[in-house]
């Protein structure tokens, strides 16, 4: 293992008071001899569902041979 740089970057836009659609960019530099780094693109949607509630989900694919074919995950959120 080597020192290698994760990084994140998001676009999102308030399209209604509830939904926030936005594309993620994020990937690391190769973190060890022999390796790749990683990037991934992800499509993005946020929904307030209550003042303190939020649901997120996501679907993705990689750009290059080290990164995943396609991802998908889903998030809840409880702010107090």
């Amino acid at each position: 293992m080597k020192d290698y740089l994760n990084y994140y970057a998001e676009l999102g836009y308030q399209a209604t008071e509830t939904l926030v659609p936005a594309l993620a960019l994020k990937g690391t530099s190769p973190s060890s001899e022999g390796q790749g780094g990683t990037v991934e693109g992800q499509l993005k949607l946020s929904w307030k569902m209550t003042a303190h509630t939020t649901v997120q989900g996501y679907v993705g694919t990689g750009f290059n041979e080290s990164s995943p074919d396609l991802t998908a995950g889903l998030a809840l959120f409880y702010n107090f």
